[in-house]
């Protein structure tokens, strides 16, 4: 989708504040244009079975260690789910009471309490809830509320790109909402796109780069206008960003 953009580069920004950092997107911004953020909404059914068995295994060992961190409200749900699976089998793991007992007979102990397919279950469990619930349910809700798009594209230091996996492009509604994204998502990327044009009509997708020194400011211009509507901006905010602002 993005061969043949021009990719302009702002080097070594890694010093500026979030705000700062906006600033320079609002250069990019025209009438009527908001800002998307990306992010990755992979489903189960789009992991390979061979590279979901792996990332189970390791996921589930590291959970009996107690070295993955969850939210208390999404832990109680998970061991909600594990104590349900034990309930419906209290008969066989009369010897097994907590939860916390059975992940160490399982693991730490070594012991073969349960049946390959039980076993596989929490495992499954585990992953699902620390892979694609583990985050704080009123950004989970606030983020959801600003989706604009739903497809399998992506963006990185070569441009935006098809995926095997699901993504969401939400948008924040303000300054602050804008700055939060680029805060929560940390190594952001983003697109500039009108309120009224589809997602492939974009004006610039962005990518926030980190490099062996530094980070960097991707900026890819879809429509050739970066030098004639973008530098004049940049120059008011701040001559220092035209010095280190290259043509990739």
């Amino acid at each position: 989708m993005s061969s043949n953009l021009k990719r302009y580069r702002i080097e070594k920004i890694g010093n500026l504040s979030l705000y700062e950092q906006y600033k320079i997107l609002e250069c990019l911004l025209e009438v009527g244009d908001r800002v998307l953020f990306h992010r990755f909404n992979t489903k189960l059914c789009e992991i390979k079975p061979r590279v979901l068995e792996k990332l189970k295994n390791e996921i589930f060992e590291e959970f009996c260690m107690g070295i993955l961190y969850f939210y208390p409200e999404n832990k109680k749900i998970l061991y909600s789910n594990i104590k349900e699976l034990l309930c419906l089998c209290k008969n066989k793991y009369k010897t097994v009471d907590t939860v916390d007992e059975l992940l160490s007979k399982l693991l730490i102990q070594n012991e073969e309490i349960m049946s390959w397919v039980e076993t596989d279950k929490i495992k499954l469990m585990v992953f699902e809830a620390f892979n694609f619930n583990n985050y704080d349910l009123d950004e989970i809700r606030w983020r959801e509320e600003r989706i604009v798009f739903e497809n399998k594209y992506y963006l990185d230091e070569g441009g935006i790109k098809r995926s095997t996996s699901s993504s969401i492009w939400y948008c924040p509604l303000n300054c602050e909402e804008i700055i939060q994204s680029m805060k929560n998502e940390v190594q952001y990327s983003c697109i500039i796109l009108n309120e009224k044009a589809k997602f492939s009509k974009y004006s610039y997708a962005c990518h926030y780069e980190e490099t062996a020194e530094d980070y960097d400011l991707l900026i890819f211009d879809k429509n050739e206008r970066f030098y004639k509507n973008v530098i004049p901006k940049l120059l008011k905010l701040d001559k220092k960003i035209i010095e280190s602002l290259k043509e990739d």
